[in-house]
Order: structure tokens, then sequence, then C-alpha cells
């Protein structure tokens, strides 16, 4: 749903896996040819109010400050 008056709506999440599951979804994103060692998921969607969407998938890696 878009508010009203609104041009568009996006909704966002950041999937971080740990363990088995993070070897899996690498092993996944490699064989597709994306480098995901360490890497969180951002999965981005945008709506517009014409009905018109997008999708984006953003690979990004974790950087730690120590």
């Amino acid at each position: 749903m878009i508010r009203t008056g609104a041009e568009r709506a996006v909704v966002a999440a950041v999937f971080e896996s740990e363990g088995a599951a993070a070897r899996a979804i690498e092993d996944i994103l490699e064989t597709n040819g994306l480098d995901a060692e360490n890497a969180s998921l951002i999965l981005r969607r945008e709506i517009a109010a014409g009905g018109k969407g997008a999708f984006l998938l953003i690979i990004s890696r974790r950087r730690w400050l120590c």
C-alpha cells in the first residue's frame, strides 16, 4: 500500500546468516558468479504509485572495526 499523495513505497530488509546456512548461501551466490564471502544480503522492493515496481538485491561486505 502506498501512502496517499506519495510517489512510491519502498521496503528493504537486511539478511545475515552464520554457520552452515551462511556457507550454503555463499555457495549459491558464488555458483552464480557473485563473490559473497562474509557478506550481508540486502533486498529492496520499490513500488511506484502507477503500479510499476523494481526489485534490487545488494551484496554488501561486512566490515569490522577493531
